[in-house]
């Protein structure tokens, strides 16, 4: 694996488009990823989607640029990717932020493979963006397997923290409410679901909401977002309350948590697209390619263990469908997600 160059893109500064654009004539890179300027100082090691780049180009011994830019507008786009079409760049790696941009010019740029990450179009004809592909975790499987496994573990409220406030959120509480509705149908046991936005909010707003609203409603605390992780992990070690979320957690203190795997998802993908397995422009994979990952925590009872593997294998297996019309994000609330005992 290579990285070839890094090219700071701006006509405001030393390295503007014709100088990199002269540096890398003759160089050829297989990938090209696109930042942002304002996360570009940022260490590799914090950028999940430059980290599966690397790690798949290090297995496949392919090169690989990254290019920085300083807005999302189409004319600084474009310049980026004449660059990489003239390095015979196949994919493009493009930051979410950029997603209308890219819709609007990947048309003109044919030879050229677009790949966001966490992004999910809506009612985009495959045929019209033939090389456009907006790669995204299931979610909905991720919140159906914790409301599966969270009434198994002695709760019997939970209060879900929304840093999102998009269609992960929407698919990722739909699926709690539903996996909890699944677990207590047969045991006629109650759950409540206490929803918070907290998309806006500031940290004494978010921390206001933790000590003042879900300590005295809630049991168990579920997030979306890594940013709320070093709030609760705070809370958490001062008060015992156990949460769960997507991201990294201390095993101590939480009975479980999942993992996003960005390098295993753009392999996943990778190997599809060569095989020629990719078919329209979203490509959403979850449990069964193995890009979403659990890890167990101390505080796991034996019962949730089993259940969490259960519904792992059960989705692996496919019996786990996904609603084809989920509630949208703008109408979540605690109101909306209502865990009900079907009579």
């Amino acid at each position: 694996m290579k990285r070839i160059i890094t090219a700071l893109i701006t006509l405001g500064l030393l390295l503007g488009f014709t100088g990199c654009a002269d540096s890398t004539k003759n160089t050829r890179a297989d990938f090209v990823v696109i930042e942002n300027y304002r996360t570009a100082e940022a260490s590799e090691e914090s950028d999940p989607v430059l980290n599966a780049v690397q790690s798949y180009c290090e297995e496949t011994k392919s090169e690989y640029s990254v290019f920085t830019i300083t807005d999302n507008t189409p004319s600084k786009l474009r310049g980026a990717l004449d660059l990489a079409k003239n390095a015979e760049c196949r994919f493009v790696i493009v930051p979410d932020e950029f997603r209308d941009t890219v819709q609007s010019v990947c048309a003109d740029y044919p030879s050229i493979q677009f790949v966001l990450f966490d992004t999910y179009y809506e009612d985009l004809r495959d045929d019209v963006y033939p090389n456009l592909h907006a790669l995204d975790f299931n979610y909905y499987e991720a919140g159906y397997l914790a409301g599966r496994a969270v009434p198994l573990n002695r709760y019997d409220s939970a209060g879900i923290l929304d840093r999102y406030y998009d269609r992960r959120s929407a698919m990722f509480a739909q699926g709690f409410v539903k996996g909890a509705e699944d677990t207590i149908q047969d045991s006629g046991k109650n759950f409540s679901v206490n929803y918070f936005n907290v998309h806006e909010s500031s940290d004494n707003k978010i921390n206001q909401i933790i000590y003042q609203t879900i300590v005295t409603s809630s049991d168990a605390i579920l997030y979306n977002g890594e940013y709320l992780q070093h709030l609760i992990d705070q809370y958490a070690m001062r008060t015992g309350m156990k949460y769960i979320g997507l991201g990294t957690n201390y095993r101590e203190i939480t009975p479980f948590f999942m993992e996003l795997d960005y390098p295993a998802l753009f392999r996943a993908f990778m190997m599809d697209y060569e095989a020629g397995n990719t078919s329209g422009v979203n490509y959403v994979r979850g449990f069964k390619e193995d890009v979403i990952k659990v890890t167990k925590g101390t505080a796991l009872s034996p019962e949730a263990s089993a259940q969490i593997d259960e519904t792992i294998e059960e989705f692996i297996a496919g019996n786990i469908g996904i609603p084809e019309t989920p509630v949208p994000y703008s109408e979540l609330s605690s109101e909306v997600l209502t865990v009900t005992v079907q009579e």
